[in-house]
């Protein structure tokens, strides 16, 4: 094996392996936990929940999971959707929170090669 192929083997190695490591992290900043929703409390603003759960109300599950059917009391309430739960949250005419929910998930498994492209690229 020639000096020039050794080179260009270890420098894609060392690219590679950069990826892997910008991809773990991209993928887990930011990550939304049961914990992180069960730390939701009545009397909380929309802000609040914000910084507490660590995202904006949305479905922010990184596999393919589906949340229970809640019925139409649950219609006006603000949702945040991720793979160990469901977080639903009713705020008042002056952004207080007033009830808080935390549901459990249907998880039907890790997403796919496709669904991860698509999430790290925002699609």
């Amino acid at each position: 094996m020639s000096k020039r192929r050794l080179y260009c083997t270890i420098a894609l190695f060392v690219i590679f392996a950069c990826l892997i490591v910008v991809y773990v992290v991209a993928s887990d900043s930011g990550r939304i936990t049961r914990q992180k929703l069960e730390s939701v409390q009545e009397g909380m603003t929309l802000e609040e929940v914000i910084r507490t759960v660590g995202q904006p109300p949305g479905n922010h599950a990184n596999g393919r999971c589906v949340s229970m059917p809640h019925g139409l009391r649950y219609w006006n309430y603000e949702s945040w959707l991720c793979d160990e739960g469901q977080l639903l949250v009713l705020f008042d005419a002056d952004g207080i929170a007033t009830d808080v929910a935390v549901y459990d998930v249907i998880n039907f498994g890790p997403p796919t090669l496709f669904e991860q492209i698509k999430r790290l690229f925002g699609l």
